[in-house]
């Protein structure tokens, strides 16, 4: 990911030279492109956790984001365990959840293991692939984020991920719905006046949800920070 957000932020006529970077990015490609090869999702005991934040949607997100940086053809091993992944989806108030663990019925708002980051890995997905499959999914996701309440205000497990989430969905529908319920998350978000919802921190605090703030006045280009490529 830090690979990848390097080579997006350099610009073409930069003096910089990448090739380090871009080296060193596909060496870690290839180990995550390793794992995926070497075990099966909904069996892995290897890696439990499912989620963007822990688990094998982490992975694939990271590898997709490579694939955008790099502007290169997707390995056939992406559609192929994204597939795999959106198996093992359930069924939630009209959307799409998945459990925190590939052996438990457990499920958590917000993005680190919610359905906020699965709405942005399909959302990706559907970018780099082109398969329109992956929308529907991203939306349903976003669906159940929606569902799953939280009182929660950070980026990481709560409202403000929710926030980009939705804008996730709306960027591949342009249906309004999405972007009033991106600003309701906003909202909800700077309520949060938990021990734990820390005033200077990005991912677990106010940081997060004033950026999200400022990132409602240009939807389409808003981009979850350090994590979304920037458009």
């Amino acid at each position: 990911m830090g690979c990848a957000e390097l080579v997006e932020a350099t610009p073409a006529a930069s003096p910089v030279d990448l090739r380090p970077v871009q080296i060193r990015g596909d060496q870690i490609a290839e180990e995550l492109l390793g794992i995926l090869r070497s075990d099966q999702i909904a069996a892995s005991t290897r890696i439990a956790y499912l989620g963007i934040a822990h688990g094998w949607a982490g992975l694939l997100f990271t590898l997709l984001r490579w694939t955008r940086a790099m502007r290169r053809q997707a390995s056939l091993v992406l559609p192929a365990k994204l597939d795999e992944l959106a198996a093992l989806a359930v069924a939630h108030n009209r959307g799409l959840c998945w459990t925190v663990h590939n052996n438990t019925t457990w499920l958590m708002p917000g993005w680190c293991n919610g359905t906020a980051g699965y709405t942005m890995l399909f959302a990706l997905a559907h970018e780099v692939l082109g398969d329109e499959e992956y929308s529907r999914i991203a939306v349903g996701a976003a669906e159940s984020a929606w569902a799953i309440k939280t009182q929660g205000g950070s980026l990481c497990c709560g409202n403000a991920g929710n926030g980009y989430a939705f804008l996730a969905a709306y960027r591949l529908t342009g249906s309004g719905i999405w972007l009033r319920r991106a600003r309701a998350a906003a909202r909800q978000a700077a309520t949060d006046r938990s021990e734990h919802h820390y005033p200077d921190a990005l991912y677990k605090g106010a940081l997060g949800v004033v950026l999200l703030g400022c990132e409602l006045q240009r939807p389409r280009k808003a981009a979850m920070p350090l994590f979304e490529p920037t458009r």
